[in-house]
């Protein structure tokens, strides 16, 4: 089971990898032409503003389950950087983790609710289509935090001491 899990986590964490080399793209691309339009040609496309503000939204989202996947998520270390061993893979693997499944729940169900009240009647600005999809994403990355917390509760493994590399640089 291990390694269908482990099999179908990976390609979910590839497509979104890919997905986010898209987006930054697609960003970085609206906001060249935003500084093209407004200083070169001197009538700004409204448009790209909109594109960069709702990508950045979504690379910021899908980032944040990625974090979770890879384990890379913001935190305060004082107190799991003194456990070693088997300790400290059963804090990781179900305090941390655990912690993180509480709160992507959280983000699935209000994001929803948040979503299905205030998405579906109103429109963004430009493109005139439902805020929903913009909304949407909140929910969604919820879900991967969701899958991804889980399978890092079942599969991970966090009983090394991340700082055993650091000190032979510094050597």
């Amino acid at each position: 089971m291990s390694g269908i899990a482990t099999a179908t986590v990976n390609g979910l964490t590839r497509v979104l990898e890919k997905a986010m080399i898209v987006l930054v793209t697609a960003m970085m691309v609206s906001l060249f032409w935003q500084v093209f339009t407004r200083f070169v040609i001197k009538v700004p496309a409204i448009w790209t503003e909109e594109i960069a503000r709702y990508t950045f939204i979504y690379l910021v989202m899908i980032g944040a389950a990625l974090g979770v996947r890879n384990s890379v998520h913001f935190g305060v270390t004082i107190f799991s950087d003194k456990l070693k061993g088997r300790t400290r893979d059963l804090y990781h693997r179900f305090v941390i983790n655990g912690v993180i499944l509480i709160c992507a729940v959280f983000l699935v169900y209000y994001g929803l609710e948040f979503t299905r009240m205030y998405g579906l009647n109103r429109v963004s600005p430009t493109f005139l289509t439902p805020m929903a999809w913009v909304f949407g994403i909140v929910p969604f990355s919820g879900g991967l935090m969701v899958i991804f917390s889980i399978y890092n509760m079942a599969y991970g493994d966090y009983s090394a001491d991340p700082h055993a590399h650091s000190e032979e640089r510094t050597a």
